[in-house]
């Protein structure tokens, strides 16, 4: 059997009811972008953005540079600044009967509209007050490592570091793996 994870990259670990074996395409294209989307026929999706931080007072920030989804044990990253968005990911995007799941998620729906307009239906927040970190802890036992050095850099350059990969497929998936336990907890 070929192995999956030598175009994309790959990280393995456990969560308190399975392994997971979490891999991570950054598109390169518009093609990649729309590949990706066909495959992966989903009503649960993780969405998360990342930006390049503004260090000074009183200065705006930057537009979104990274459009993070999930579906299942794989993530999409999308660099807006480089990749055209297609029919396809709006029209997945702006479907209500595609969950889209995060922490925060509709201050990043507000953001993409403002930045790209790019509209986002059927968001879910999973926060309830508490950081991502933390909900997904309790709904899955994943300890997620949030480091400032990595959630601070430039989400704008043009190859993006195996730490940023795994940082933003991480949250993408970790806030859909999350949704999916809760949901799950609730039902049993």
């Amino acid at each position: 059997m070929d192995n999956p994870c030598t175009e994309f990259t790959c990280i393995e670990f456990k969560t308190n009811t399975r392994p997971v074996r979490l891999r991570i395409q950054v598109a390169r294209d518009a093609h990649d972008v729309d590949s990706w989307l066909e495959r992966h026929h989903s009503n649960i999706m993780g969405l998360d953005i990342e930006w390049k931080p503004t260090l000074r007072k009183n200065q705006d920030p930057g537009r979104a540079s990274l459009l993070q989804l999930s579906s299942g044990d794989e993530a999409l990253l999308i660099q807006l600044f480089s990749v055209e968005t297609t029919p396809r990911l709006l029209g997945v995007l702006a479907d209500t009967s595609v969950v889209k799941v995060g922490v925060g998620i509709q201050d990043d729906a507000d953001k993409l509209q403002a930045d790209w307009a790019i509209t986002v239906n059927g968001a879910v927040d999973i926060g309830a007050g508490m950081s991502l970190k933390r909900v997904v802890h309790r709904a899955t036992g994943v300890v997620l490592k949030k480091e400032k050095r990595i959630s601070l850099s430039n989400w704008e350059q043009d190859t993006l570091s195996r730490e940023q990969i795994i940082y933003a497929g991480l949250d993408a998936w970790s806030a859909a793996e999350a949704f999916v336990a809760s949901s799950a907890e609730i039902c049993t």
